[in-house]
C-alpha cells in the first residue's frame, strides 16, 4: 500500500470514529432548538456548520432525517433545501470514499477476482 493511500485511509477512519463519537456524546441534544442555538453561536457560518454536521452524520450511517426535517425550520424552505442537498451529497461522497479506501482491500480479499472485475469495469467475457 502506498504512503498516500495509507494516509487517506487513516484520515477517513479518524473522521468516521470522530463522527460516531460525537453522535454518541451529543445524541440527547439533537433537537431543533439545540441545533438552532448551536448554529446561532457560529453566526454567518451556520450554513457551513449545518452542512458539515449533515455530512459527518452520514458517514457512520446516522440518519439524516432529523437534520433533513430541521433544515426548513432553521434556514427557511429555499435555503434549508439547498443546505440539505449539499450536506447529503457531501456525506454520500465521504461515505463512498470511506468505503472505497477503508474497506476496499478487505472486500477485494473476500471476493477475489470478482471485485477487481467490478472496479475495472471488465465483464470477463460475459455479454460479448
Amino acid at each position: 500500500m502506498t504512503h498516500s493511500r495509507r494516509l487517506v485511509r487513516s484520515v477517513l477512519l479518524a473522521a468516521s470514529v470522530t463522527a460516531i463519537t460525537l453522535a454518541l456524546v451529543y445524541r440527547q441534544q439533537s433537537d431543533v432548538s439545540s441545533l438552532r442555538s448551536a448554529l446561532d453561536q457560529v453566526g454567518r457560518f451556520a450554513p457551513l456548520a449545518f452542512v458539515s454536521a449533515f455530512a459527518l452524520a452520514t458517514i457512520p450511517f446516522l440518519t439524516g432525517a432529523a437534520l433533513g426535517l430541521a433544515d426548513d425550520a432553521l434556514f427557511g424552505p429555499p435555503w434549508g433545501a439547498l443546505w440539505n442537498l449539499v450536506g447529503a451529497t457531501l456525506g454520500a461522497t465521504l461515505s463512498f470514499l470511506a468505503a472505497r479506501y477503508v474497506a476496499g482491500d478487505g472486500v477485494a480479499r473476500r471476493t477475489g477476482g470478482r471485485h477487481r472485475a467490478v472496479v475495472t469495469g471488465s465483464r470477463g467475457g460475459a455479454g460479448r
